[in-house]
């Protein structure tokens, strides 16, 4: 059936072009023919060859004998232009299927490859492009095979593992469902707008109009919707991480709806994670080393030491979390300071942000309340070099020298760390004598470091300094230990000033604490480290 409006075109006709081939019968009548010097072109007809052909032949071979001339093939030598020997072809089909058998199975790429490093290896001419390639042609890949036609060049199926071990039959399942599940995290966890920054992985970039995040969500909607879980007894299992991942996803489309509605034209999945509060509350299990049904009085106790602890390092490097560049909102300073001064601002309803400045630690250099939470930080500190003293010297004089009998306002963060539901004291109490020393000879260290940092020998340049003055080390009792805990006492609060100041700066040269830091407040070495930063990172910019 066709339209009546559409014209009928004939049939196509077969071609009426066809090769003349010569053959043993042809061959012979023509040498019969030239012995009897009838005519080429009358040969030609009779042996029904094309006379251009047949003169040729004639015409390379008339200067040879009739013996060799009877001898010779009117056929095409094709052996001319192969690039391999017939044992080199040979030995390359050998190769071929002995990978076959080691379940190496080549595919054809892999056999022009193979093609060009024989050829490269022994030396044997072969086109460019070859060369620029890095493997054989197609031709000459479609002719081997011509040759050849009981090899076999397909992609191989993982059915066995290297050393012959037959693979499971759901290893192919098993690798497309931890693509999905990497794929699903990675669109939960996009932040960057730059594909250099993304791994290479799409879903890792931030959400946009264009962005694959879309269509991935509604696919992975529908996929998580029709997994199921089997257990060993057959049958089937609720797992409530499927159902939760469906809600986030969902969450995620209506807060890209929210978005558009208002303009916003980036969001970024990562910054709506909650791994923070899941590994704080992880680490409280663990503390302890195993606290996995803690009471409510040890889990307020384990809240307090852990809360401290993130306060004073922000990052980790043994949690199993990726590193980020979010920064700390509040400081240490802050859990202490601002609540009672904050309540008091916010109380009084005054809207004028002086009140709020007046309150602010950082507004307040000098004040009883910044001293305050120096000294607490410093008596912290000091709880520590103590407990390394005395673990070196077994004195009971000494520890009555460096440690206090009493708790007091000034161990107030000591006891936050405490574990209370463990009647003995674990943490040391520093004497107010060791703390007021600590807080002398960091102060004398600093004082050097900004001066002259690069001098030699600084450490030890400190300790004459600080041994001149040897009043300080008056409340030590011991005297059969005087020497030696105040030889400790200086090594570990130097080693530990000088190690802070270094990493402080080095921060800042890397470019990972600038941003919580304003230049009047920097030290002199600090502003010049971030001087440098600055140029460096000005250079940085100019030769992209």
């Amino acid at each position: 059936m066709h339209s009546p409006d559409r014209p009928v075109h004939p049939p196509r006709l077969p071609s009426l072009r066809w090769r003349r081939l010569w053959n043993d019968v042809s061959a012979e009548q023509f040498w019969i023919f030239y012995r009897k010097r009838i005519s080429l072109r009358k040969a030609a007809k009779q042996c029904n060859v094309s006379y251009p052909t047949l003169f040729r032949y004639v015409k390379k071979h008339k200067n040879d004998s009739d013996a060799l001339l009877e001898g010779q093939k009117l056929t095409p030598n094709y052996d001319v232009n192969k690039t391999f020997t017939d044992d080199q072809e040979a030995a390359l089909k050998a190769y071929i299927k002995d990978c076959a058998l080691k379940f190496y199975g080549l595919s054809s790429k892999d056999v022009r490859r193979v093609a060009y490093q024989m050829a490269t290896i022994n030396d044997i001419k072969y086109p460019d492009t070859w060369k620029k390639e890095e493997m054989a042609g197609k031709e000459w890949l479609r002719s081997f095979k011509s040759r050849h036609p009981d090899l076999s060049m397909k992609k191989p199926e993982a059915s066995h593992y290297a050393d012959g071990t037959i693979v499971s039959p759901t290893l192919k399942n098993t690798a497309e469902i931890v693509s999905f599940f990497d794929d699903l995290f990675d669109c939960v966890n996009g932040a960057s707008l730059y594909h250099k920054n993304n791994k290479g992985k799409p879903l890792r970039q931030a959400v946009t109009e264009k962005s694959p995040h879309h269509a991935f969500w509604n696919d992975a909607i529908l996929k998580l919707s029709k997994i199921r879980f089997i257990d060993g007894n057959g049958r089937e299992t609720t797992v409530p991480s499927l159902k939760n991942w469906i809600i986030t996803l969902n969450s995620y489309k209506r807060v890209w709806q929210f978005f558009k509605t208002n303009n916003i034209k980036v969001m970024r999945p990562r910054y709506f994670n909650s791994d923070p509060v899941e590994n704080f509350f992880g680490q409280v299990r663990a503390y302890n080393f195993r606290n996995n049904d803690p009471d409510c009085h040890t889990f307020l106790c384990t809240f307090r030491s852990l809360l401290i602890t993130r306060f004073i390092k922000f990052h980790s490097d043994g949690y199993n979390c990726e590193e980020d560049s979010g920064e700390q909102l509040l400081k240490l300073q802050n859990l202490f300071a601002t609540t009672a001064t904050a309540e008091n601002a916010i109380e009084s309803g005054s809207p004028d942000s002086s009140d709020y400045q007046r309150f602010r630690p950082e507004s307040i250099q000098g004040s009883a309340g910044q001293e305050r939470l120096r000294v607490h930080s410093r008596a912290y500190t000091t709880g520590w070099v103590m407990r390394k003293i005395l673990r070196k010297i077994n004195c009971r004089t000494c520890e009555e020298s460096l440690t206090s009998p009493e708790t007091k306002s000034i161990h107030n963060w000591i006891s936050f760390r405490e574990f209370k539901s463990i009647k003995a004291k674990k943490l040391t109490y520093p004497s107010e004598y060791a703390v007021r020393l600590f807080g002398k000879i960091i102060e004398e260290a600093n004082i050097n470091l900004e001066t002259n940092p690069q001098q030699q020998d600084l450490i030890k340049n400190i300790k004459s300094k600080i041994k001149s003055n040897q009043s300080m080390f008056d409340f030590l009792n011991c005297e059969s230990h005087r020497n030696i805990v105040t030889e400790y006492f200086l090594e570990y609060t130097l080693r530990l000033t000088v190690f802070n100041w270094c990493n402080i700066i080095n921060k800042i040269l890397k470019g990972t604490d600038v941003s919580r830091l304003a230049n009047n407040e920097l030290p002199a070495m600090q502003l010049k480290a971030f001087n440098k930063y600055k140029t460096k990172l000005k250079n940085k910019r100019l030769n992209k």
